[in-house]
């Protein structure tokens, strides 16, 4: 009896295992009919995308995977950050320099007044004089900001930036010369007028020459150069002035040739021109063999820098092995095939009529509120950076600290600033947007802080680091957030709104400052705050998005609304 129990009940085990087997099958089956289904209706959804992308969208997503995928980040990338982290060093040294050569210049002209007319004195440079000739070189570099995105757009990033950076060297070495109060005033508008240009380009540059995984990274280097800018200054104030009351001013001056020399002959001889600049000016076979340079050098692939440098034309000869790191026939006849069809709005083909149309795309219905929103934030930015830069040492002065010391010692509060980004805010997950928010917002708190006289030292440091980060953030996304042929243009237009703050600047933290320095630190906490919301209202967020693809997506868009 039990054995016929023990019978039945086997069967319906077996039964039920049968059953549930055939039921897991059928569920197999059925999930791999599903799968199969999606993989046709996303190759077709796939194939009916490409056939409506246009030319020029078809060309960046392929410049975009040779990027990627053969050119990679090495050498070549390495070499041209330390060029153009050059650039912002100059940029830092001069805002530095500005700060203490200024006071120098009104003393000296002020006593040489004295001495001619002991009895009837008055100052030649007067309080008014004063933030005129404080604000004349940011007219200077505003003036300079406009025509960015066209010379770069028209004769090349590579060539502007020589030439520049040439033209800098002379306007520095050109203030030995001044004898005259006037002569100050044109060497100062110059020098910001010819290094303006260059300030976009050198974060612009890298951008189009890297692999998206390492823009951050290289953006973050090249801001460290500001930094590293002012320490310089403040360490050549040190070394040729007497004090920081003191000193011959022209040699100051004429000291920053250097820089423009050192950027000069990098860019040079190891600068090559930027690629996705060449494709969009119709300069296809160019492009193509920039690319394979890059590719050489950070593959090792052609023995010595030498080699892999000669001209474009005759690189295919030059080239000692020839394998598959390059990039293929075939590819060269399609990005050649694409750029046929293709509108190019750079180059030869660029004229002042149609430099004005891009600046008018830089408002139309696509990006009105990115630059709308970033000017906005830029012209605050300018207006709060140099404005510390200038009532730092004021404050300094007040507090009976005023030395290259506590000078230098204030601003390396900036250094930490990098290793923050670095770990933190260019981490994976890590959004550009929410970043820039929490920065700006924790450098308002710490400027109300300093304010308010709560461990000022402390306060002052954290304010310095966080506003470094803001500085790097707001450049990466200014990058990232434009396409090729407009990202000049509209870095152009934001150091212009930057330059208008600047502009500004004196005009009211001056009158601020005559009447208590440390009051200016409220106004730059409130307006920290308002770049916070400025932050919020950005349309989108650019971490990890392939350059230029950011049209891509609208596109794709429309077509799926189509569909």
């Amino acid at each position: 009896m039990s054995m016929n129990k023990f019978i039945l009940f086997y069967h319906k085990i077996d039964s039920s295992f049968s059953f549930t087997l055939k039921r897991v099958k059928t569920c197999e089956d059925q999930r791999n009919k599903e799968n199969q289904a999606q993989l046709m209706n996303s190759s077709e959804n796939e194939s009916l995308n490409q056939q409506d992308l246009s030319d020029e969208n078809k060309q960046v997503m392929l410049v975009n995977d040779i990027m990627e995928k053969k050119v990679g980040f090495g050498w070549f990338q390495k070499r041209s950050l330390l060029i153009l982290s050059c650039i912002d060093l100059n940029d830092g040294c001069e805002y530095i320099i500005i700060s203490i050569v200024l006071p120098l210049i009104r003393e000296e002209w002020n006593n040489k007044s004295l001495e001619q007319n002991p009895h009837q004195h008055s100052d030649v440079i007067n309080q008014n004089t004063f933030k005129w000739l404080t604000t004349i070189v940011f007219i200077g570099m505003f003036a300079g900001s406009i025509f960015t995105g066209y010379f770069s757009d028209r004769y090349g990033r590579k060539k502007v930036i020589m030439v520049c950076s040439l033209l800098y060297s002379i306007a520095c070495f050109y203030s030995l010369l001044i004898t005259e109060i006037y002569e100050i005033f044109i060497q100062r508008f110059l020098q910001g007028l010819i290094f303006s240009v260059t300030i976009p380009l050198s974060t612009t540059m890298f951008t189009e020459i890297s692999p998206v995984k390492y823009r951050g990274m290289g953006v973050m280097f090249i801001n460290f150069g500001i930094t590293v800018g002012l320490l310089f200054g403040i360490l050549l104030s040190w070394i040729i002035l007497e004090d920081i009351n003191h000193g011959k001013w022209r040699l100051l001056t004429a000291a920053q040739f250097i820089q423009g020399l050192v950027v000069f002959v990098g860019t040079y001889l190891y600068l090559l021109e930027s690629p996705r600049y060449l494709m969009l000016s119709n300069q296809v076979q160019e492009g193509v063999n920039v690319l394979n340079q890059m590719i050489c050098i950070n593959k090792q692939i052609v023995q010595g820098d030498r080699a892999s440098q000669q001209d474009n034309k005759n690189l295919s000869q030059a080239l000692v092995i020839q394998n598959e790191n390059l990039i293929t026939d075939q590819q060269q006849i399609q990005l050649i095939n694409l750029a046929k069809n293709i509108n190019h709005d750079a180059g030869e083909n660029l004229n002042m009529f149609a430099f004005l149309k891009k600046i008018e795309s830089l408002f139309n219905e696509k990006n009105k509120r990115l630059s709308i929103f970033l000017s906005l934030q830029y012209l605050f930015t300018g207006f709060i950076a140099f404005g510390q830069i200038i009532t730092i040492p004021i404050i300094f002065q007040e507090q009976s600290k005023k030395s290259f010391l506590s000078l230098f010692v204030s601003f390396l509060g900036e250094i930490p600033s990098y290793l923050i980004f670095y770990f933190i805010f260019n981490r994976e997950g890590a959004t550009r947007k929410k970043s820039m928010i929490i920065s700006w917002f924790v450098s308002a708190t710490f400027n109300i802080l300093f304010y308010l006289r709560i461990y000022m030292s402390f306060s002052l440091f954290i304010v310095r680091m966080s506003q470094r980060c803001c500085y790097i953030l707001q450049y990466l996304y200014c990058n990232e957030a434009y396409s090729t042929h407009l990202r000049t243009t509209g870095l152009g237009l934001m150091n212009m709104t930057a330059r208008i703050g600047l502009i500004i600047m004196p005009f009211i933290v001056l009158e601020i400052v005559a009447y208590s320095p440390i009051s200016s630190f409220l106004l730059f906490g409130l307006l920290c705050y308002l770049i916070s919301f400025f932050c919020y209202m950005l349309p989108f967020d650019t971490a990890k998005m392939r350059l230029d693809e950011q049209s891509l997506l609208v596109q794709q868009d429309k077509n799926e609304n189509k569909i």
